[in-house]
């Protein structure tokens, strides 16, 4: 029973490594780590964990990487309309022909990163 895995598995911007440990035990010990940002996900490991074994002691351990560039986005609509609207009266003050664009306002800020789907993640962890 004792033994050693790793798993790996992709999401939208997001990929996930698993490994898992587990040690011979005459009593069930489970232990996830790498989930202190998702509870209620840890939970749902050891629990899947729990009713996959019957004794020993295992220790999970997950890392989730955002994949560069593509972290997950939502763009704040109302703030960008606001946005457009008061650099269109600016350029307008100043006199200036240029309008403004999606450049200036993502510069502003109007996409915020997003916290990662829960169920997105659960389903990588499944796999």
């Amino acid at each position: 029973m004792t033994g050693f895995g790793r798993g790996q598995a992709q999401g939208p911007g997001f990929t996930v490594e698993v490994d898992l440990r587990s040690l011979n035990g005459r009593f069930l010990d489970v232990r996830v780590r790498g989930l202190a940002d998702f509870p209620a996900l840890a939970h749902r490991a050891e629990e899947k964990l729990r009713n996959a074994f019957v004794r020993g002691t295992l220790e999970a351990t997950v890392r989730v990487k955002l994949t560069p560039g593509c972290a997950p986005k939502i763009l704040d609509r109302e703030r960008a309309k606001a946005l457009y609207a008061e650099l269109s009266a600016l350029a307008a003050d100043l006199g200036l022909a240029e309008k403004p664009g999606l450049t200036h306002l993502l510069a502003l800020g109007i996409a915020e990163e997003r916290e990662l789907p829960e169920e997105e993640l659960w389903s990588a962890l499944e796999a």
